[in-house]
């Protein structure tokens, strides 16, 4: 199927108050590409990130053992400030897709927190990477990502 079929998404249709029950959702070649370009989004915010505490004196903290804790924030940071802001993250605005809820709107702070969290689950990285390109984060948050064609015909 590719990624610009509408594909009948049952779980998704709440009733009348839906414009188009049935979502644009993106494919697993476009959501692995969006996480190949959030990562590198990711790094480039991380080396940034080191480069003014090496300059400001603060690097010693990041070798006291917090390393790991501190980069797990940065990433939820990354994540949690882009999607609940815009509703997309540098790899969704490259590619044209979006996170949304299940009525096609953006999701509210606590659900991208939910969602964002649950990308921390072993293995949730290639979760999407099925027949339907829904990941485990997608399920446990009730969100998914669409084309924007989809959210260009809801709101037009």
């Amino acid at each position: 199927m590719n990624q610009n079929e509408i594909l009948d998404l049952p779980e998704f249709n709440t009733g009348e108050q839906d414009l188009d029950p049935e979502y644009y959702l993106a494919g697993a070649g476009l959501r692995f590409v969006n996480y190949i370009i959030d990562i590198i989004g990711y790094y480039v915010v991380m080396f940034v990130i080191g480069i003014i505490l090496a300059l400001g004196g603060g690097a010693a903290v990041l070798e006291e053992g917090i390393a790991t804790v501190f980069s797990l924030l940065i990433l939820a940071l990354y994540y949690i400030i882009l999607e609940s802001a815009t509703g997309r993250t540098l790899g969704k605005l490259i590619t044209g897709t979006r996170v949304v809820d299940a009525q096609g709107n953006p999701p509210s702070l606590g659900v991208i927190i939910g969602r964002t969290f649950s990308r921390f689950i072993p293995f949730d990285a290639f979760s999407f990477l099925g027949s339907r390109a829904v990941g485990w984060h997608d399920s446990i948050s009730g969100t998914r990502v669409v084309m924007n064609q989809y959210f260009r015909d809801k709101m037009g």
